[in-house]
């Protein structure tokens, strides 16, 4: 019998089997290559951009999407750094594809000289936040796969139905507190945490999808009834869920992905046109962020526009989504005044964000309260809606970074967030010996990051740490209730 080699297992007639041969365990690799048809696909996408009207953006957009999903996928974990990097590549790029429909330069669609400027430094910067999220997951470790007996989905689901309510009472809870209103928000990602740990164990075991789609839709509900209409939060998380379970093949994944893609499109589409008077309705003419009508007022209300929209309506939407999810606007204003109008900050904002992270207001009631709108107005010299109309309007991070820094060390902060986010995920995933716990912690710690392109440094960093603290918490406590949990 030949001997045993350190990190081999025993076969069953005795002989050396590699650690990564054996049943129950999966060794993660350095770089899990994607799959072949992902790279062909890629390819004619690369060939048809350089064809378009702006072929250099639109080809380098798309190697820098296949670069970051090449770098951060990795089988059998929630992509959810993929996600981070692949709806702020949507934030950076969508203006390209925009006008490329249309068959314009990309400065001449947008109005501004340095849109393409902008456009290239987004890019550039998702591509450095990728890579300090695959940096902080070099050397991974050998893990076991999740362990799914022992989750029961009507048990989840009761969960889930607890921590919604919990959910709706912080929420009113942080508007009349709004000293503590971070602190508080905080505790909501529990319930994105216990609602991705049901669509996941649903779907990896191919049992309780009853109880998956009543969730699904008391988010929808809840969401497009609501003043911001949050509902894109539960379609994200049943992507990242469907694309972390290894049941189905990869095509089917992919068209269930696309199926989910359209439905929010055009809900978001409806709503782009329609949230202008829904939100009068809501506040009754206040011009406040309350909701002041009933439930089944608002309900009656979002019925009858939706019976009402029209075609031409719906090319409006679209052109007003482009326009909200697109961030080269701002980031463009922000090239044409710094360092024209006003210099280099050499690093006070990105230092301003860590101190206030460093001061919690709870030991510091007098600090002053956050308002992206006033960086908005003092490096773009523009109006905007402020706090006296119930609203924040940033520049977002890598605008703020550019600021610091300038077009050339601005990727420097970039990638020291990436390497942030990534050491979270290695925290959660890799290293926890709880691996469903840590898939469910890891998403709802890093889902709202997905969605903070345009968010100030400070409320990113201040929003994940505080979130941090109480997703470890209640891991432990989890753990503790109910130890044989995944």
């Amino acid at each position: 019998m030949e001997a045993i080699r350190p990190g081999a297992g025993v076969g069953a007639n005795g002989s050396a089997v590699p650690f990564g041969n054996r049943p129950g365990v999966r060794p993660h690799k350095e770089l899990a290559l994607l799959p072949r048809s992902i790279w062909m696909v890629s390819a004619v996408l690369i060939a048809w951009g350089l064809s378009t009207m702006n072929p250099l953006l639109t080809a380098g957009a798309i190697v820098v999407l296949l670069v970051c999903a090449q770098l951060l996928w990795r089988p059998g974990e929630p992509p959810v750094l993929l996600f981070v990097c692949a709806i702020q590549w949507v934030q950076a790029s969508t203006a390209v594809f925009y006008a490329n429909y249309y068959a314009m330069p990309l400065d001449l669609c947008f109005g501004g000289l340095w849109a393409e400027s902008a456009t290239w430094l987004c890019l550039v910067g998702v591509l450095a936040l990728g890579l300090g999220m695959r940096v902080a997951l070099l050397h991974p470790v050998r893990a076991d796969p999740p362990k799914m007996t022992n989750i029961k989905s009507g048990s989840v689901f009761i969960f889930y139905l607890v921590s919604f309510a919990g959910a709706a009472v912080l929420d009113r809870v942080a508007w009349i507190i709004p000293g503590l209103a971070q602190f508080i928000l905080a505790f909501i990602a529990i319930k994105w945490a216990i609602l991705f740990l049901l669509f996941y164990s649903v779907l990896e075991r191919r049992q309780g999808y009853w109880f998956m789609g009543i969730a699904f839709l008391i988010e929808v509900a809840a969401g497009v009834v609501g003043f911001f209409a949050n509902f894109k939060t539960v379609f994200f998380l049943l992507s990242i869920a469907l694309f972390t379970s290894s049941t189905r093949s990869w095509r089917k994944r992919i068209v269930l992905a696309l199926a989910i893609s359209a439905v929010l499109l055009l809900m978001g589409i409806v709503w782009a046109v329609i949230k202008g008077e829904y939100r009068d309705f809501l506040n009754q003419g206040t011009n406040t962020q309350q909701v002041l009508v009933p439930l089944s007022e608002r309900a009656d209300k979002l019925l009858a526009e939706a019976g009402d929209f029209s075609e031409e309506q719906f090319s409006e939407g679209i052109d007003a989504m482009v326009l909200r999810i697109s961030y080269v606007k701002f980031f463009a204003m922000t090239l044409e005044s710094v360092p024209n109008d006003m210099p280099y900050e050499n690093g006070d904002l990105w230092l301003g964000a860590l101190k206030h992270i460093a001061t919690p207001r709870i030991l510091f009631p007098d600090k002053a309260p956050l308002n992206d709108s006033e960086i908005t107005q003092k490096y773009l010299g523009i109006a905007v809606a402020g706090a006296e109309q119930g609203t924040s309007i940033g520049i977002g991070y890598m605008a703020e970074s550019y600021i610091d820094y300038g077009p050339f060390w601005m990727c420097l902060p970039i990638f020291g967030l990436g390497l942030f986010y990534g050491l979270i995920y290695r925290y959660f995933v890799v290293r926890s010996d709880s691996r469903v716990l840590g898939f469910a912690a890891a998403v709802a710690l890093l889902l709202p990051a997905a969605q903070d392109f345009a968010a100030s440094n400070v409320k990113i960093l201040g929003g994940v740490v505080m979130a941090f603290i109480v997703i470890v918490i209640a891991f432990k406590l989890f753990k503790k209730l109910l130890p044989n949990f995944g």
